[in-house]
């Protein structure tokens, strides 16, 4: 058996998502932004969505 199968992650889009749903106001974050920053090419600089991003980090760490 394949030992990746049973590796639960989510998807791009998700973490998209839930980043979102953190935020305070409407923030223009998507998978494409998510794909940058895992492999270090763009950063966000808005505040808003810097605090939506630490947000969602806290609650992930917390859930673990």
């Amino acid at each position: 058996m394949d030992s990746r199968r049973r590796i639960v992650a989510p998807s791009q889009k998700k973490i998209a998502q839930e980043i979102c749903s953190e935020a305070e106001v409407a923030i223009g974050f998507n998978q494409s932004m998510v794909s940058k920053m895992y492999n270090g090419l763009d950063v966000p600089v808005c505040n808003n969505t810097i605090d939506a991003i630490n947000s969602w980090i806290e609650k992930e760490e917390n859930n673990s």
